[in-house]
């Protein structure tokens, strides 16, 4: 046989290594506020020096914006949280029903593996619509009293919250208590 052999001396290199996980909640009632959550996590063996931007890409059938944040630093084995808000957005636009989160990170130097630096989330956006209607008797006998109707509808596609309406009439004011509504539910 042959007996020759070599020894090579092999130097493992500890690099970073960026992971992103985003998060939404299935369901966001627009009222409440639309938001993601964002982890970068520092998977590999070695920090990464300097700082990192991280970019949010929140797209909807009407609408998309861009929300960039900076991390500076990640030792190893470290993580980065951050919620992202996008109430402003989704408000300004209407935004309602499917709505897309990407987030991701550019790689930094020397990093180990890139096929992590990206993540996507789904959430649908809702929202309630109270809409009232006054029903009142086109013609009444004088000085007798007459019965107003308020109803009130939610034309959205999320339950309202209980509130209280206010109805005046020749200087009187009446409060009415309006329950919590689903969707396109009517409360007479």
């Amino acid at each position: 046989g042959n007996a020759n052999s070599t020894t090579l001396t092999v130097a493992v290199l500890a690099r970073p290594d960026l992971a992103v996980d985003v998060s939404t909640a299935a369901t966001q009632r627009l009222q409440d506020g639309v938001n993601a959550t964002v982890n970068v996590t520092n998977v590999g063996g070695n920090g990464v020096e300097g700082t990192f931007e991280v970019a949010v890409d929140a797209t909807a059938a009407n609408s998309s914006t861009r929300r960039a944040y900076n991390v500076s630093g990640l030792a190893s084995g470290a993580g980065n949280v951050s919620v992202v808000d996008l109430t402003g957005w989704a408000r300004a636009n209407r935004v309602t029903g499917d709505v897309t989160v990407d987030a991701s990170v550019e790689p930094v130097t020397n990093e180990a593996d890139t096929d992590d630096n990206a993540d996507a989330a789904t959430t649908t956006v809702t929202y309630s619509d109270l809409r009232v209607r006054l029903a009142v008797p086109t013609q009444a006998p004088e000085g007798e009293n007459v019965t107003a109707y308020l109803l009130f509808t939610n034309a959205g596609t999320a339950a309202s919250d209980a509130t209280n309406a206010t109805l005046t009439v020749n200087g009187t004011t009446e409060t009415v208590p309006v329950p919590s509504l689903a969707p396109g539910e009517v409360n007479r």
